[in-house]
């Protein structure tokens, strides 16, 4: 894994499924830029996550695995898909909300990658 880093963006949506008022499977579908190292150009994702999330007062607290599709061009040595654990805290302000999560690839495992990102949102 490189220590280079750059700077790349995820958007999309989230459906949340309340099992109880604190409990929730929080289903997505995201685009997920991921610069790579080693002199390759960023890579494009399509995500599907599934995150058990849990809820105490306005704090969030997320965490589950994620399925990727490679977009466009993946090097023929790439597979073009991966799956990964994501993790997350944040907070509900009104009807908005803000956090931050990890995502880490755990396969295919010769290109195993870590990010961070920061998370907006508004609360339907």
């Amino acid at each position: 894994m490189g220590t280079d880093s750059e700077l790349g963006m995820q958007l999309g949506f989230v459906l949340d499924i309340a099992v109880s008022d604190m409990f929730k499977i929080q289903p997505g579908l995201m685009y997920a830029q991921k610069a790579m190292t080693d002199g390759e150009r960023t890579k494009e994702y399509f995500e599907l996550p599934l995150l058990l999330f849990l809820k105490l007062s306005a704090l969030r607290l997320n965490a589950g695995p994620y399925f990727g599709i490679c977009l466009g061009s993946c090097s023929s040595r790439r597979i073009p898909y991966n799956f990964g654990l994501s993790t997350g805290v944040g907070l509900d302000i009104g009807r908005f909300y803000i956090g931050a999560f990890s995502n880490f690839d755990l396969y295919p495992l010769e290109t195993l990658y870590g990010y961070l990102g920061l998370n907006v949102g508004v609360n339907w």
